[in-house]
């Protein structure tokens, strides 16, 4: 015993150092792990607006701005090693340098204290520039050009030494003869649309022919614009040297917007002198300017989406769609869009989108995974979503939450095309139709009011050997929608209504003898609603139409629910009211393939005979199929159901109703899927004379 404790004990204390030393170990490299190779840098003004240059490149950022830079600087003419030289430029001010050297970073204190561990760490370090940090924020003060105050004080002409010109210009033995041509103005380094725009490069070319018999000696062009356009950024003089009898050259002169680049005409007149006089003609270039039009990047709308279910559920995967559109005038480059969640819930994909440009009223879908586990405690599930641009100012960050067991529905994708240039108009996008926003509501309830509503979409996944056109597209959101509707504008309390998605043959009778009992249970006074999204299909032989369950196949339509079984069930008790409404045909076509497709069956069903107080809105006639609107997300019937219902609050009689849902249909259906469908409106014989002035409130 006394041997095995002591075998025991040694192992327990190797252990223990083994966990001790990886732990140092891990850590041992902590300069790179916590402040990494890069460092962000806060640069400021005064005044602002200033363009930012660092170790002499453009960072194509102003004032006030955050700037990404490398720890490790390389030396280069510009700067020293491990040194960062800002400069600051803006019109009418002197430009501003300001030098920051490295320090030495704290945090690699822990990794030289661990160096005895193994020195690889501490290398990685040092390779990598983490043990080096610089100033947070920069500020700079601006000098502000001081104007002449002598009213008489007069341009005066550099000497040519100025411009590094030999001035012994040899005497010229024959004439130079200068001729200018091919000038143009382009900006294809920028937008590319003839005008230059602030916070854009530009030049003007032109071709400088010696057409002479001498040659031309000490060029030099110089430049004036003559309407003193605010922001434009040019050099006055541009020096071309010498250029021999029958020669030609093509000048470039580089042009530049700034941030606060006035909109109006640039006029330039540019004139190239020659040493011994043979100057050319001078020559006038002109365009337009344009002033910053500022972007604004926004999200335009955001969806939530979940399981088959729709709910959201802990531990089960949610998507976040999310619309990022340029609602401003102005192009956005670099746009980035960047996700946070709270604690507990981890990221399904990325959580960083790089976008790039987004030119006015164009926009982009996202798409955000997430999941939570299951110690997240909170009710809701708040995700923080950062947009950037290129100035760091004409983003959002906002937080889009959604609760718990929330239903939720599926998304579509939008993509807006815009067009640049012009007073762009900013069209809302939208990943929901129309009507399924700003839904009526009314605050009374009705307590006798019931409703059963069914969506089936998706046959496939309940039966082998089809395909996904054979699903029902959008049924569910038909369905969910329809149940918005019903609770928020006809007054029917939710614990009044069974909503159904993807419902099996069990699922549905077991409902419609719910249904019957209250109905018996009110006596007389219930009035109730059925909606039925999904595939119909009728006998063969005895032409009877069935509503199709998830689990049941075209071959065996008879483990169906017969419309007449449910007619009958709904009416079996006296009602104060029943309306049925079906967003489904009985021909054996669907809204992409039916159930029949494969066989090429369509039979023309058999009408049932009603009783009791009942009406009943069918999606189409006859042999015809019942077809999706894509463009709203909605099946045909449904889209222009729910547009009646928005549109009037509920308040629609069933005349107007019917009239309003065959005029549209029929005509929307031919506009958008070229095949006629006929809405039907069916009533009881008691109803004959008396059905169109009732009403679903």
């Amino acid at each position: 015993m006394k041997i095995t404790k002591t075998k025991n004990y040694k192992a327990t204390k190797a252990f223990q150092f083994l966990v001790i030393l990886s732990i140092t170990f891990l850590f041992s490299s902590c300069a790179t792990i916590f402040s990494k190779r890069h460092q962000i840098i806060s640069v400021t003004s005064s005044p602002p607006g200033a363009r930012v240059y660092v170790n002499g490149q453009d960072t194509w950022h102003y004032t006030p701005c955050d700037i990404e830079v490398q720890r490790r600087q390389r030396a280069t003419s510009e700067n020293e090693k491990n040194q960062l030289v800002y400069l600051l430029k803006k019109e009418g001010y002197t430009d501003a340098k300001y030098i920051d050297e490295a320090s030495f970073n704290p945090v690699m204190i822990w990794s030289i204290l661990t160096v005895w561990v193994y020195g690889i760490p501490v290398v990685v370090d040092l390779a990598s520039g983490a043990h080096l940090k610089y100033l947070k924020k920069i500020n700079v003060q601006l000098r502000e050009i001081p104007k002449s105050t002598k009213p008489d004080s007069k341009y005066e002409e550099p000497t040519a030494n100025a411009y590094n010109i030999n001035p012994e210009i040899p005497k010229p033995t024959k004439p130079a003869y200068l001729v200018v041509s091919d000038i143009t103005f382009t900006d294809i380094r920028g937008n590319n649309n003839r005008l230059l725009d602030a916070n854009e490069n530009a030049e003007i070319k032109f071709t400088v022919l010696n057409k002479g018999q001498g040659n031309a000696y000490n060029l030099i062009a110089s430049i004036n614009e003559k309407n003193q356009i605010k922001g434009l950024e040019y050099s006055a003089k541009k020096v071309l040297g010498d250029l021999k009898a029958g020669d030609e050259i093509t000048i470039a002169i580089p042009v530049s917007g700034e941030m606060n680049l006035e909109q109006g005409k640039a006029e330039f007149e540019i004139s190239i002198s020659e040493g011994n006089h043979f100057d050319a003609d001078p020559f006038k270039v002109s365009f337009g300017t344009q002033s910053f039009k500022t972007p604004s990047i926004n999200i335009a709308d955001y969806k939530f989406t979940a399981n088959e279910e729709g709910k959201i559920k802990l531990g089960q995967p949610v998507s976040l769609n999310v619309v990022i559109q340029n609602q401003g005038q102005g192009e956005a480059s670099d746009v980035k869009v960047n996700f946070t969640n709270p604690q507990d819930v981890f990221p399904g994909n990325e959580t960083f989108f790089d976008i790039g440009t987004l030119k006015p009223n164009e926009s982009k879908t996202i798409v955000y995974e997430f999941f939570a586990n299951k110690r997240y405690s909170g009710t809701t599930i708040p995700i923080l979503i950062d947009i950037s641009e290129n100035y760091r100012k004409y983003g959002q960050n906002r937080t889009l939450s959604v609760s718990l067991e929330e239903r939720l529905r599926q998304t579509q994708a939008v993509n807006v095309a815009g067009e640049y240039d012009k007073q762009i108009q900013i069209n809302q996008v939208s990943l929901t139709a129309d009507v399924d926003k700003n839904i009526p509501e009314n605050a009374s309830s009705d307590e006798n009011a019931f409703a059963l509503i069914i969506g089936n979409e998706d046959y496939r996944s309940y039966q082998s050997g089809i395909s996904n056109e054979m699903n029902v597209a959008y049924a569910i959101n038909d369905a969910n929608i329809f149940k918005t509707y019903c609770r928020k504008t006809l007054g029917i309390p939710e614990k009044n209504i069974s909503y159904l998605s993807n419902a099996t043959s069990g699922r549905i009778s077991q409902e419609i003898d719910r249904m019957n009992k209250l109905i018996k249970a009110t006596n007389g006074k219930a009035k109730v609603i059925v909606y039925y999204a999904g595939h119909g299909l009728p006998d063969e032989v005895t032409k009877e139409p069935y509503l199709i369950p998830v689990d049941v196949s075209g071959t065996n339509i008879k483990s169906g629910i017969k419309l007449s079984y449910l007619y009958s069930k709904l009416t079996e008790f006296p009602a104060q009211q029943v309306t049925v409404f079906i967003d489904a045909c009985f021909s054996g076509g669907g809204r992409t393939s039916g159930l029949l497709a494969a066989r090429g069956v369509k039979v023309k069903p058999k009408d049932d005979y009603l009783k009791g107080n009942i009406v009943v809105f069918t999606a189409s006639s006859g042999e015809e199929s019942s077809l999706p609107y894509n463009e709203k997300q909605h099946g045909m019937f449904t889209y222009f159901l729910l547009k009646k219902l928005q549109d009037t609050k509920g308040e629609v009689s069933f005349s107007e109703l019917s009239n309003y849902l065959k005029e549209k249909v029929e005509l929307e259906s031919v506009r958008t899927n070229s095949k006629h469908q006929s809405p039907q409106t069916l009533m009881s014989e008691d109803l004959r004379d008396n059905w169109g002035g009732l009403k679903l409130k």
